[in-house]
C-alpha cells in the first residue's frame, strides 16, 4: 500500500487579512515546509487553484460579492478541481450553515478558534488527517442525522 500523501500546499480563501496572517503564522509554527497561498475574494479562487495546485483548500463562508458557498459550488463543478478536499473555515457555528457546507460537498467544517494555540493544534490535526479518503473524514462528523463542525473549544 502506498504511503499517504502529506499535505504540503494549502490555499486559504478568506477576505480578512488579519485572519490570513494568523493562519499563516499558525502554519509556520507547525512546519516550515508547508506552503500557503491565499486570496481575499472568491472571484480569484479558480485562478489561484490552477496556479498553486493546492492539496487542501480552506474556504471562508462570509466573502464579499460571491459567498463561500457559491465558491465551493464553482470549485466542485470544475472537473479539474473537484477532487481537492475543501475545509469550510468560518466563525459561524450555525447548524444550518454547517449542514449546507457538508451538503454542498465540503469535506470538513472548521469553526475558527478563538485563540492561537487552539488554531495551531487544530491545524496540526486537520493537516494530518487521511485526505486520500475524504468521505471517511466527512462521515466522522455526522451524528444524529446532522453534521458537526470539526472545532470545539474543548481541545
Amino acid at each position: 500500500m502506498p504511503a499517504a500523501k502529506a499535505i504540503q500546499n494549502i490555499l486559504l480563501i478568506d477576505d480578512d487579512k488579519d485572519d490570513c496572517d494568523v493562519f499563516e503564522q499558525a502554519l509556520k509554527s507547525i512546519s516550515g515546509s508547508l506552503q500557503l497561498s491565499y486570496v481575499h475574494q472568491s472571484e480569484t479562487a479558480l485562478t489561484a487553484i490552477a496556479a498553486f495546485q493546492p492539496d487542501l483548500i480552506f474556504l471562508d463562508i462570509n466573502l464579499p460579492r460571491i459567498s463561500g458557498f457559491d465558491c465551493l459550488n464553482d470549485i466542485q463543478a470544475n472537473a479539474n478541481y473537484a477532487h481537492i478536499p475543501i475545509v469550510m473555515y468560518s466563525s459561524s457555528d450555525n447548524p444550518k450553515e454547517i449542514n449546507t457546507a457538508y451538503g454542498m460537498g465540503a469535506t470538513l467544517y472548521f469553526k475558527k478558534p478563538t485563540n492561537f494555540s487552539l488554531l495551531v493544534q487544530s491545524l496540526k490535526d486537520i493537516i494530518t488527517m487521511t485526505w486520500e479518503a475524504p468521505a471517511a473524514i466527512k462521515a466522522q462528523f455526522y451524528h444524529n442525522n446532522r453534521y458537526l463542525p470539526y472545532h470545539t473549544e474543548t481541545i
